[in-house]
């Protein structure tokens, strides 16, 4: 998942960001992201106000679901499946 980080600004960009800003990071919608914590298991963090707050690990994961669901066309069984079992 390294490789997924640098397109996402590797160490250099902000270690933590909202909904809006990994929405567009990610290139999907704030439901679409909310639908994927539930289905793929993501779990992320809540500022004192209580607003998701996404690391770059997070954002590497969603980029990485993007692929698989939209790219390489898996199923949304096929790619938990696959990350299962890649341990990711």
């Amino acid at each position: 998942m390294t490789d997924l980080l640098e397109g996402i600004g590797g160490d250099r960009g902000p270690a933590l960001v909202r909904i809006g800003k990994a929405c567009q990071i990610v290139g999907v919608s704030a439901s679409v992201l909310h639908y994927w914590e539930q289905v793929f298991h993501v779990r992320v963090g809540r500022s004192r106000s209580g607003q998701r707050i996404y690391s770059r690990s997070n954002l590497a994961r969603f980029v990485l679901i993007k692929s698989l669901l939209r790219e390489r066309r898996f199923t949304i069984e096929g790619a938990s499946k696959f990350m299962r079992e890649a341990h990711l």
